[in-house]
């Protein structure tokens, strides 16, 4: 997601997208949370993570094209501890990036884990921390995002089978609504990479990405609303 010194109907379109994508995240996060809090569900608990860093992800994905851009100093010439600012941000990119998906997919499977889902949870943290250090000081980032890439699509397939499992069961249990959300994330993930690369080259297609990905996180709230409803 690095977007270094856009042009400013680039610029302009692209904080648009990202508050609206960060603000729908942690909309979705403070639900689910809140949810957590009243029934102790521990699949809501991980759910409202991988919103979290999801939204966390998205704000720090601009920090530095807009940062560039507004001042016209290039990021790789600040060092903090010697260090240049864009490997510092990468790695907290990639680390909010390994832990949103692994929170999906324990997310749909925690029941599947037993007692062990909490250890996963929190192990989870340490190895989206070192898979993030080897992303960017070891050229292994195709390997990395499509690790990320594998694991996303994994919750999808079991989320969506699990929607259709129960949409066409003769036993309606109403809970096929909320499986239908990681499919949609997953498509969300897909327009959203694909209009972060094209921007770059033409604002108009990245823009006519951009509505389609926002339609769909929007009807990701819209599904959250309704279900915390019922």
């Amino acid at each position: 997601m690095s977007r270094f010194m856009l042009t400013w109907p680039n610029l302009t379109i692209d904080v648009i997208y990202t508050l609206i994508v960060a603000v729908s995240c942690f909309f979705i996060f403070y639900k689910a949370y809140k949810y957590f809090r009243l029934s102790n569900h521990k699949g809501l608990r991980y759910f409202a993570a991988a919103f979290f860093f999801m939204g966390l992800s998205n704000l720090l994905s601009l920090f530095m094209p807009l940062f560039s851009t507004l001042t016209g100093i290039p990021c790789r010439t600040i060092l903090i501890f010697g260090i240049p600012i864009p490997y510092m941000i990468h790695v907290f990119l990639a680390f909010s990036m390994s832990v949103t998906v692994f929170s999906l997919l324990l997310s749909i499977i925690w029941k599947s884990c037993g007692k062990h889902s909490d250890t996963l949870f929190y192990s989870m943290f340490v190895i989206s921390l070192l898979m993030s250090t080897l992303w960017v000081f070891i050229p292994t980032r195709i390997v990395f995002l499509f690790l990320n890439f594998s694991i996303l699509m994994t919750a999808a397939v079991i989320g969506s089978y699990k929607y259709f499992s129960i949409k066409f069961s003769s036993k309606k249990t109403g809970k096929n609504a909320f499986y239908i959300v990681y499919l949609l994330l997953f498509l969300f993930w897909l327009v959203d990479t694909a209009g972060n690369s094209i921007i770059r080259f033409s604002w108009q297609t990245g823009l006519a990405l951009y509505i389609l990905s926002t339609s769909l996180i929007l009807t990701i709230v819209y599904r959250v609303i309704r279900i915390s409803g019922k």
